[in-house]
């Protein structure tokens, strides 16, 4: 009985091991470029990252970089790339652990959607990345992902991305592509010695419509309640701010909106001229009346391009009793003409200090 059962035992295993992958046999890709292509609609690099040094915990030495390399197809999909590469590698390009997806501006402004839906089709809906908008070229922006202080591409990508201690810097993933949102932002990078972020690019119906300077990501995250510690410039001096409360939003849906955001704050002055130290009343107005133009001005711009970047609709959308009403309304193009009111409350914790 036993000689009948061991062969049959040593077929089980074969034939579980019969057409399975190792992993020598995969290229594990972590970023994508896309760019305009000459011949075909798209350009799409894939970075690779070589598999010895991944979690090697190896560490780095001066003039190490990052072990990377790109390979760049020209064809219709994300999907068409991924077979062309298999035949330039002679190995399987693995998408699992993708970290970003970068467009080039040209092809944002162009529109994302046919490259969303490849994504889609392409990965598993577990793979999470980051997305970004390059002011050149994508492929020249990964050649200049590299730091010479970590070696392992994918924890490089993760901590560019995820320090969450930045206020210039937008948090997004894999959901504001997949989710259907209407307006979302997106980090805005330039390369040269290295990749660094410098904004922000404001996408509606899958389409970049502008872009927003460093300032104005800090006064999204502000105003969002996205930060741990901030610090505002006025003219006087440098401030260093902290949340008090959750910001409030409050609409009243009349022919044009009227929209009031109240910010609560504290804080205290940490560096300038002298009076804002001496005088406790002086530094809070000046803090609080900048601070005020500030968003205003920001509030603006994303009324220029009628994108709602702080999803105010949806505080909106609480003021109908049926999503036909609210629709009916039309606050999306309503949006540019709506008036705001913005309300700053500041606590100078150096007068708690004091008393």
């Amino acid at each position: 009985m036993l000689k009948k059962v061991i062969p049959l035992f040593v077929c089980l295993l074969l034939c579980g091991c019969y057409d399975s992958t190792e992993i020598d046999d995969l290229a594990y890709v972590v970023a994508v470029g896309i760019d305009r292509g000459e011949n075909e609609p798209y350009k799409i690099s894939f970075q690779y990252a070589v598999p010895l040094n991944i979690g090697s915990g190896i560490d780095s030495e001066p003039g190490d970089e990052a072990p990377l390399t790109i390979y760049s197809f020209e064809t219709s999909s994300v999907q068409m790339a991924a077979s062309l590469a298999n035949d330039r590698i002679a190995k399987i390009t693995d998408l699992s652990h993708l970290k970003l997806v970068v467009f080039s501006e040209e092809i944002a402004k162009l529109g994302i959607k046919q490259l969303k839906t490849d994504f889609e089709n392409a990965l598993s809906s577990r793979t999470q990345f980051d997305i970004a908008v390059c002011k050149d070229d994508a492929y020249s922006c990964l050649k200049s992902a590299s730091s010479p202080l970590e070696l392992n591409p994918s924890r490089y990508y993760e901590d560019f991305f995820d320090n969450m201690y930045s206020t210039y810097s937008v948090k997004q993933n894999t959901n504001t592509l997949f989710n259907d949102e209407n307006v979302f932002s997106v980090p805005y990078l330039i390369s040269g010695s290295g990749l660094s972020c410098s904004g922000m690019a404001i996408f509606k119906d899958y389409q970049m419509k502008d872009t927003f300077h460093s300032k104005e990501v800090l006064l999204l995250n502000l105003i969002k309640n996205e930060f741990v510690h901030l610090n505002f410039e006025t003219q006087k001096g440098l401030f260093r701010l902290d949340a008090e409360a959750p910001p409030r939003f409050s609409i009243k849906a009349e022919k044009v909106p009227k929209i009031t955001i109240s910010i609560f704050l504290t804080g205290e002055p940490v560096s300038g001229e002298e009076i804002l130290f001496k005088d406790i009343k002086f530094s809070e107005n000046i803090l609080k009346k900048e601070l005020k133009s500030s968003v205003m001005e920001f509030l603006e711009h994303t009324q220029r391009i009628n994108c709602d970047v702080l999803k105010l609709s949806s505080h909106a959308k609480r003021k109908f009793l049926t999503e036909q009403d609210f629709i009916k309304y039309n606050f999306d193009q309503k949006y540019k003409n709506a008036k705001f009111n913005v309300n700053i409350s500041f606590k100078n914790i150096r007068t708690n200090q004091k008393e």
